[in-house]
């Protein structure tokens, strides 16, 4: 498991991990302060493809938008396995080669493939013998200082908590480092799989209608260790792009609320320049 992350979930306080979905929102996100980088799957196939999030990547892809995330930020990045594209050995290559790029953690789910947004309807989880295969695979894949392993269910929709819990305990025994209950639905739900486990708790608080609102001190009473946001920043970003676009297209000229300096600052241009000048002279 990460040294970073083993450490960090050891502490009371409740990790708060906003989503990137490109290599500019998680320098964003990294120079926000923030402790930790989250690179959800449904916002970087969206961002990168502008596709849905119905399994249509594969590992190559995903991990190929990762390393670019990867290599401009240094805040410990966390990122989406989906299903670790395939069987236990595909889990296992995909842990390896996060580890390779430097990712602090990775969620594997156990959905059948191909998955799908674990808060739209239709989904399918494999047997709790083959999922918990697949977190023992991811989990041995990353012995040795690897990505920590958060081993994610979607059983609640199609199968109900008492599945839950029982995975839980299953995904517990094959190695998992955290656990993550998808498209909990309300607060006593999360309260029982938080009796359900002694791992660290992850809670996915994207704002798709399915799960509460709740504030981080909410979280933290319930004992919450993580909580990820998502697709949030996307959600903002498309919001104000439309708006501009409304005033750009009705022949406005709006003013714009960050400069181009600002911009400029995010990217390092000063940096950049001056690394040239010391080479050119």
């Amino acid at each position: 498991m990460s040294k970073w992350l083993s450490d960090r979930l050891a502490r009371p306080e409740l990790l708060i991990a906003p989503g990137a979905y490109d290599a500019f929102t998680a320098k964003l996100v990294s120079c926000s302060g923030s402790e930790v980088v989250y690179c959800g799957g449904f916002a970087t196939t969206a961002s990168g493809y502008g596709l849905p999030d119905v399994g249509l990547l594969g590992m190559a892809e995903t991990t190929g938008m990762y390393r670019r995330i990867a290599a401009v930020v240094e805040t410990p990045l966390i990122v989406d396995g989906d299903t670790g594209y395939g069987g236990p050995l595909n889990a296992a290559r995909t842990v390896q080669e996060l580890g390779r790029i430097g990712v602090a953690g990775v969620h594997i789910e156990d959905q059948q493939d191909p998955k799908r947004c674990g808060h739209v309807d239709g989904k399918r989880v494999l047997s709790p013998d083959d999922a918990a295969a697949r977190v023992r695979a991811a989990a041995d894949a990353s012995a040795g200082g690897g990505p920590a392993i958060i081993a994610r269910t979607d059983a609640l929709a199609p199968e109900g908590m008492a599945s839950v819990v029982d995975r839980l305990g299953r995904y517990a025994e094959a190695g998992a480092d955290a656990i993550f209950v998808d498209a909990v639905r309300n607060l006593d739900e999360l309260r029982e799989v938080r009796a359900a486990t002694t791992l660290p708790l992850v809670f996915n608080a994207a704002r798709t209608g399915v799960g509460p609102t709740l504030t981080a001190a909410e979280l933290s009473e319930v004992g919450v260790d993580m909580v990820l946001y998502p697709i949030e920043l996307m959600m903002a970003a498309m919001d104000a792009s439309r708006r501009m676009l409304g005033e750009l297209l009705a022949g406005n000229a709006p003013d714009v609320p960050v400069s181009f300096a600002d911009l400029n600052d995010l990217l390092e241009l000063p940096e950049y320049v001056a690394r040239d000048r010391k080479y050119r002279g």
